[in-house]
Formats: C-alpha cells, sequence, structure tokens
C-alpha cells in the first residue's frame, strides 16, 4: 500500500520550526534540494490554523515575485490592520530576493511577527556573525527522510522478536571452540518486518532498500522500478548542477558541467574515506583523463558541498578535543542519489560478496552520520594516536563515540573495540553492526543492532 507524500507530517521538524520561531522569532529552514522544505512550511500553516491562528494573520508570500524589497514591502499589509497582534509570515525561497537578510529585520522591527522562511542558500560567515541575526534568527537543518520517516512511508509493518539474548563472548572468554559455540547463539533477526506489500523480509532487506530507494519524498512517491527512480534521482541531480551552481551569478567562474559531473561522482565513491582535495583532483585527471588545476577542482567541491549533496565532516583529535583542518570525509546526502551516480562506476563492477559488504558499510556510516545530525549533535571523525573512531558527536556537554562497522566478523569486531577501549574518558561508546541484540561489554561499550540506532529504539 503506498502511503501517498501529503501524509508525511514529519512532526519533528514542525515542532522544531514552530519552538524556534517563538524563541528566536525568524527561523530559517535550510536543507539541499528534494528534503522537503517546501512542503514543510505547508505543514508550518497547517499547524497554525490548528492552533487556531486566523487566516488573515497567516501571510503567505513568494519573495521571488517581487523587484527588490521595497517592492515586496509595499505590497504587504498595514501594521494596522492587525491591531498589535502577532503575525506569522511564512516566505518561500526568500533567497531569491536581493537583500534578504535586510528584509527578515525590516519586517521584524514593523510588525509583531514570528517569520518563518525557506533558505535555498548556504548561511555565509558574516551573516552569522551579524549581531542583529544571531540574536533573532535560528536555522533548522532538513534532511531527506530518515529511515523511520521512510517505513512509516511506505506503511512497512515492523514486530520485535522474542529473541535469545547471548552474551559477548570477551576477548579473555575462553578457548576458540567455546567463543564459536557462544558465536553461534547469537539472534538472526530481531524483528518480523512486512513491507507495503505484506511480503516478509529481513533486516538487511529493509535497509539494501532504504539505502537504494533513499529519502527524497519527491521519489519515493513515485512507482518503484528501476526506470522511475532513475528518472526522479536525475531530476534532482540535474536540478542541482544546473540551477543550484552552475545557475548561480556568484558562481559564473564554474562553468564546465563536465567536469562539476566527474567531481560529484569522484566525491561519491569516497564517502566515507579520509581524502584530501589532492588526492581527489589526482583521481579525478586520472579518472577523465584531464589535467585541471587543484584549485579548480576545489571550487567545485565547494560549490558542491554549498548545495547540500556532499557534507564535510572535520577530524577530531580526542585526546586534545580539538577539530583538526586535515584529511576530513564527506558524506552524500541521500542514498538513493548516491546509487544514481555510481550506478555506471561501482555498483555494476562489484562482483563479490566482500565487496557489496564493503559498499553495504559505506552507505550505512552515512546514513548514521545524517541519523546522528537530525538528533542535533555535532558530528565529527575521530582521532587517537593510531585509532580512527567513526564518529565523535557532540550536543552541549555531551559526547558520544560510535564505530559503524555494519557487517562484520568478530575480528573486525575486535578491532573496533580495540580502538574505543583506547579513548580513557568515561563518556559513553558504541559499536552499531548487522543482526545482533543490545549487548553491553563488561567494560561497558554498547553493541548496537543498526536497524534499532536508525529506528531510534
Amino acid at each position: 500500500m503506498k502511503i501517498e507524500s501529503n501524509l508525511i507530517r514529519r512532526q519533528e521538524y514542525v515542532d522544531r520550526i514552530l519552538e524556534a520561531g517563538h524563541r528566536k522569532k525568524v527561523a530559517l529552514i535550510t536543507g539541499g534540494r528534494g528534503s522537503g522544505k517546501s512542503f514543510l512550511l505547508r505543514l508550518v500553516r497547517e499547524a497554525l490554523h490548528a492552533a487556531c491562528v486566523p487566516s488573515a494573520r497567516i501571510i503567505q508570500m513568494n519573495p521571488q515575485k517581487y523587484n527588490g524589497v521595497d517592492d515586496f514591502l509595499d505590497a504587504l499589509p498595514s501594521d494596522a490592520g492587525f491591531s498589535g497582534q502577532k503575525v506569522y509570515f511564512l516566505l518561500d525561497d526568500v533567497h531569491k530576493i536581493d537583500g534578504w537578510s535586510e528584509l527578515l529585520e525590516m519586517l521584524y522591527k514593523k510588525y509583531n511577527c514570528i517569520i518563518y522562511a525557506v533558505l535555498g542558500e548556504p548561511l555565509n560567515s558574516d551573516l552569522r556573525a551579524d549581531s542583529w541575526f544571531d540574536g533573532h534568527c535560528v536555522e533548522i537543518e532538513m534532511f531527506p527522510l530518515s529511515l523511520k520517516e521512510f517505513v512509516a512511508f511506505h506503511g512497512y509493518q515492523i514486530y520485535r522478536k522474542p529473541v535469545y539474548n547471548a552474551a559477548y563472548p570477551e576477548k579473555d572468554s575462553g578457548c576458540k571452540e567455546r567463543k564459536q559455540k557462544a558465536s553461534s547463539k547469537r539472534p538472526r533477526d530481531r524483528y518480523t518486518i512486512y513491507d507495503g506489500n505484506g511480503l516478509k523480509i529481513t533486516e538487511e532487506v529493509l535497509l539494501k532498500q532504504y539505502f537504494e530507494y533513499g529519502g527524497f519524498p519527491q521519489v519515493l512517491s513515485c512507482s518503484y522500478d528501476v526506470l522511475s527512480l532513475r528518472t526522479e534521482h536525475e531530476g534532482i541531480f540535474s536540478s542541482i548542477l544546473f540551477m543550484d551552481i552552475l545557475g548561480r551569478k556568484d558562481r559564473r567562474q564554474l562553468s564546465n558541467p563536465e567536469i562539476l559531473k566527474a567531481v560529484s561522482q569522484m566525491l561519491a565513491v569516497s564517502i566515507g574515506e579520509n581524502i584530501s582535495d589532492t588526492q581527489i583532483t589526482k583521481r579525478l585527471n586520472d579518472y577523465c583523463g584531464t589535467t585541471c588545476a587543484i584549485q579548480t577542482v576545489q571550487a567545485y567541491i565547494r560549490a558542491l558541498e554549498d548545495s547540500k549533496m556532499f557534507y564535510p565532516v572535520k577530524r577530531y583529535d580526542i585526546r586534545n578535543c580539538k577539530e583538526l583542518s586535515t584529511l576530513g570525509k564527506r558524506y552524500m546526502v541521500d542514498t538513493g542519489l548516491w546509487n544514481y551516480i555510481c550506478s555506471n562506476i561501482l555498483i555494476q563492477n562489484t562482483e563479490s560478496e566482500k565487496e557489496a559488504n564493503i559498499e553495504y558499510n559505506k552507505l550505512l556510516e552515512n546514513s548514521v552520520y545524517f541519523e546522528l545530525g537530525r538528533r542535533g549533535y555535532e558530528v565529527y571523525n575521530g582521532m587517537l594516536r593510531n585509532h580512527n573512531i567513526t564518529f565523535v558527536a557532540i550536543k552541549g556537554d555531551v559526547k558520544k563515540y560510535f564505530q559503524v562497522i555494519g557487517i562484520a566478523d568478530d575480528e573486525e569486531l575486535e578491532i573496533a573495540l580495540k580502538s574505543l577501549r583506547a579513548i580513557r574518558d568515561n563518556f559513553e561508546k558504541f559499536v552499531i553492526l548487522n543482526k545482533r541484540e543490545k549487548e553491553i561489554t563488561k567494560d561497558g561499550i554498547h553493541l548496537v543492532n543498526s536497524l534499532d540506532f536508525l529506528l531510534g529504539e
């Protein structure tokens, strides 16, 4: 059974935006193309109506229809008509009017109001540092659908099964035969899952479907044949390249769509890798036979990051508690878009089970990164001497460490545990892997099932 996209309420985002507006008066909805920003503005309007706000005090306008700030202000009703009552502005694509930040400030000063605005461009550092902007605006970044939303969208039914909770055999727990015996008792699937057609599927099939289809709401509204999926993803990909990057007036120096496409492919193939811009440039020139300078490639990389197709993640020195400026990673906004971009490079050439597992684990790591972002964490890749930690997630005074290993054997699990044990502080530590009951090792490291984590269990 297909659930129409207009029934996906995205209530967590609606609640955050309404709360942010009441707290700071201006709530900016940001995020990449296709993440559902404009639709969210509709949901905010519905929420205001549900809260008994009269329609006359909800002013929804599209700033791009007006020739500048003055023209926009002239089209607004007089504030006297509201008798001092609070009004609510809903502005889609506010960035398309010159001087949009000044417009928000003028509206705030002229009206007793709360402003909800969709912003389709990145906030620059100068604007973030502006005292008025910093004091009155809050950014809510949208991502494509989470796994939990994906499941709700399709009407999947998930039931938790009673399973045998096997204790994790610690490294010193005994002979090899005893470890193998304990390992053989681990549960295979923790859930009984039925897809939207009532067919029973496994945990890994559910995750593979999520990775293949992705979370763009408009893509999930189409029929799930290969051609339809490719057509929808191609539309989003082309719009990002030609409208959000090459079509912008401030990016006229970026004029070669073939190089831009090739750079996006190189970044997609390299998600989850510690890789420098120099290495990306070398791969690009080797693969395409070009002679691009690193400065040119960097300009295209920054444009793809500004468009929110790729998210750069800095490394974090765990011992000295500071960011590092070199060899970060990048993750892609949507795994379905990743499949579209990489299909002719990677997936068709993936022959062995080992190679398939590597790609699966990369996409799981990608999804965990965005799930941590949805939960409000600042996310880094951790480094401690010769140990690499997949993610260091920080929210206020809370810090958590994650190793994402997905499909892994006992040897790979031991390596992940060894890296976490090298961290000497008392913050929580997690290993996210497939097909495992929730467990805690003797030294307090949580072993978490991949599906449990992505569903928020």
